[in-house]
């Protein structure tokens, strides 16, 4: 059965989760300083992402 919209924006929200930890574990690993921040750059834009994406599922409205 395909998912509706909320599970869909949820789905996302979970994926963005994992991909926080994962660039958190890339930062805890990486040696040169050029490297740390492109890794950091990444990371602020998926915390960003995850922000928005709580928002929506905060605010959501059913029909």
């Amino acid at each position: 059965m395909m998912a509706n919209a909320r599970q869909n924006v949820q789905t996302t929200f979970d994926e963005l989760n994992h991909c926080k930890q994962h660039l958190q574990d890339a930062l805890n690993t990486v040696e040169k300083d050029q490297n740390r921040q492109k890794i950091q750059r990444s990371l602020d834009a998926v915390n960003n992402a995850i922000n928005v994406t709580q928002d929506t599922i905060s605010t959501y409205t059913e029909s």
